[in-house]
């Protein structure tokens, strides 16, 4: 198995979200169409996928999110199946890191006592 057992079910549940809530927000053109297919693809084949077959689907999925970053109007949308691509690939990859989001997170930014 190419994903964790423990992290599995988190990912599951955020492709399941990204296919009944962001997808449908997209529209239906041939565009999303494609990335619908590479989600599902994805969600399908996770639980029990190798390496090589989880790095084919999470590159299909990939491809299909750059093709639609031209339109900006979904940009936001399309920053969550990003986020969560990026987030199984680390997952597979084993070097989830933590990303620093607020000044309070960067060390030049701590306060010192």
């Amino acid at each position: 198995m190419a994903i964790a057992p423990d992290e599995l079910d988190g990912f599951l549940v955020a492709l399941a979200d990204v296919r009944t809530r962001i997808l449908p927000a997209l529209g239906s053109s041939t565009l999303t169409r494609a990335l619908t297919r590479a989600v599902v693809e994805l969600e399908s084949i996770l639980p029990g996928a190798t390496a090589p077959q989880l790095r084919q689907s999470l590159s299909s999925a990939n491809a299909a999110v750059l093709v639609l970053r031209s339109d900006t109007t979904i940009q936001a949308d399309l920053d969550v199946v990003v986020l969560t691509v990026e987030q199984i690939e680390a997952s597979m990859h084993q070097s989830i890191e933590r990303v620093p989001n607020t000044l309070s997170d960067r060390p030049d930014q701590r306060r010192r006592p």
